[in-house]
């Protein structure tokens, strides 16, 4: 069993613009800046198995042995940078709200994680691919108390067929939402649900980047999901 752990922090930025169109409509656009980490922590491998060969096998016992030994690690890793472009139409009664969403996520080739000193831990390949996210929605205010809404959207997986892991068997998504926003006082109520129709995914992942090389093997399969969420918050205005 292997456990890493790792921290870092690291700068950013964003830029954003927003342009009211008439009396009722804005328009806005934003934009956030790759960040780039290089986490620093330790690895630690329990139950590990030890390797101790006879004669000129010796020195493939000791490289077995330091694969699994404990101790320092580092990762490199560049977050994705993203633009939304947004637009909203309040009425009386009826709001209109859309927006689409780019991400940059091709920034992620792969996980490497490194010893400090001696050989890597491992390497997951992601090759992650740039993505976008559309979404619709509806206010509408039934009273000066009440108002209903009701969205959805479709947001597109970054995972590849060809690099899909168990670790993470994301697909593409349809979101489906409603809820409703109850003024009491100088506060109010929202509760909202969504619920998420995922895609099914598939897999035929190779064990390494190279056929001939060991250990051999290809994971074949499915994967079903679906999400649920549930949300409640109160605001209080002073």
């Amino acid at each position: 069993v292997a456990t890493i752990e790792g921290h870092d922090w690291a700068w950013g930025w964003n830029v954003g613009a927003t342009v009211k169109v008439g009396e009722p409509g804005r328009l806005a656009v934003a934009y956030r800046s790759r960040v780039s980490h290089e986490l620093e922590g330790d690895a630690t491998f329990s139950s590990a198995p030890s390797f101790s060969l006879p004669g000129p096998l010796a020195p493939l016992g000791g490289a077995l042995n330091a694969r699994f030994a404990s101790g320092p690690v580092t990762a490199k890793v560049e977050l994705p940078d993203t633009v939304s472009v947004a637009a909203a139409y309040e009425g009386d009664r009826v709001g209109v709200l859309a927006d689409w969403s780019w991400t940059g996520w091709s920034s992620i080739e792969s996980l490497p994680i490194e010893r400090v000193d001696g050989p890597a831990v491992s390497e997951v390949p992601l090759r992650f691919d740039d993505v976008w996210r559309v979404g619709l929605g509806v206010n509408y205010k039934t009273s000066d108390r009440l108002k209903l809404r009701f969205g959805t959207a479709y947001d597109v997986t970054p995972v590849q067929d060809a690099f899909r892991t168990p670790r993470l068997p994301d697909q593409s998504r349809i979101w489906a939402a409603a809820g409703f926003q109850y003024r009491v006082g100088k506060g109010a109520i929202d509760v909202g649900y969504a619920h998420l129709f995922v895609e099914d995914a598939s897999s035929n992942l190779p064990n390494q980047d190279t056929p001939t090389a060991a250990p051999a093997g290809t994971l074949v399969g499915t994967y079903e999901g679906k999400v649920d969420i549930f949300s409640v918050q109160y605001r209080l205005s002073f």
